[in-house]
């Protein structure tokens, strides 16, 4: 009697742990349904608004937008399993539902100043030989300025952490020249080099350049004393002290300090774009426009920008990720 109530006991925990496992199951499946039921609703929602609410102005055609938001609809099945993603698409579809809404659906005057999405991807397509070469004169504009200013600037910032005698002299010169903005060299620049692209080139090194050269002397200077009379007594070799010890040392800041280098770069790139005698660039593509009050083209140029900035620093971040895989 006593072992079939025990097998019957058995058989009741085991029909319990059943139950929770099933529960539990089920409770991992909809955290991963539901949020991602949130976004789409709201693409769904904006793609129906923009279909089948009639526009009161005259506006382009809606089958480009309605094919972004499509797409961008897919892409986040891709990521639904990260929260932020999911956050920042539902945002995302917010605003484009709020800017459509605004300036086509509940206005009865076009204003230039405020173009719907339609009219800024008509944009894309009508001026993309324009705006490609623009995206191409920026980014060799950045290549040039941005990679040396990284490469100098880390290799005289190790340099000057390590020696003492070194800091003592140039650490007082450096805090009185970081400070000053390379905006305020960009219409001399312009004005004395031979070129608008030296001019450009050397606008965005200096940017560079003095965000990570400080940077780098204090991280180095901050070195654990043990590590670096250890070198000393060990007698490494200078190169290999620098490769092997300095720069792995320094590597995990210089790549947390290249998205705010670059954003820096392509301040000053811009504002050198269009106080300068360029020809192409984005920031050119944004002042010639605005010379002539194309403002839906103006607009174009901000969001495309934005858009490549963030397309930079994402970048970044997988270079981080892969080079520095123990964090």
């Amino acid at each position: 009697m006593g072992g079939f109530q025990t097998t019957e006991y058995l058989a009741s925990c085991r029909l319990t742990e059943s139950s929770a496992d099933s529960a539990a199951a089920e409770k991992r499946k909809s955290p991963e349904i539901i949020p991602v039921c949130i976004p789409l609703a709201v693409c769904i929602a904006v793609i129906l608004i923009t279909l089948f609410i009639p526009d009161r102005i005259e506006n382009d055609s809606n089958t480009l937008f309605v094919g972004l938001l499509a797409g961008l609809g897919i892409s986040l099945l891709f990521f639904r399993k990260k929260q932020s993603a999911r956050d920042i698409y539902t945002l995302v579809f917010t605003l484009l539902g709020i800017w459509e809404v605004l300036t086509a659906k509940a206005t009865d005057h076009l204003s230039y100043l405020t173009p719907t999405p339609e009219m800024v991807l008509h944009t894309y397509v009508s001026d993309h030989a324009m705006i490609l070469k623009g995206i191409g004169t920026t980014s060799i504009f950045l290549a040039c300025g941005f990679i040396p200013g990284i490469l100098i600037s880390v290799f005289l910032g190790i340099l000057t952490g390590w020696s003492l005698r070194a800091r003592k002299i140039l650490l007082p010169i450096v805090k009185v020249l970081t400070p000053i903005p390379p905006l305020i060299y960009s219409p001399y620049l312009v004005v004395i080099l031979p070129s608008f692209f030296a001019a450009s080139v050397a606008i965005i090194f200096m940017s560079v350049f003095w965000c990570l050269f400080i940077n780098m002397i204090f991280v180095v200077s901050s070195m654990d004393p043990k590590l670096a009379d250890m070198t000393r007594v060990m007698n490494v070799k200078p190169v290999t002290r620098f490769f092997r010890i300095l720069l792995p040392y320094a590597l995990p800041s210089i790549l947390d300090r290249l998205p705010l280098a670059l954003t820096a770069a392509f301040m000053v790139l811009f504002n050198a774009e269009m106080i300068g005698n360029a020809m192409s660039g984005m920031g050119y593509y944004i002042q010639f426009n605005a010379r002539f009050a194309e403002y839906t083209k103006v607009v174009s140029g901000i969001i495309l920008a934005g858009i490549f900035i963030a397309i930079m620093n994402s970048l970044f971040r997988r270079l981080k990720k892969a080079v520095i895989n123990w964090q």
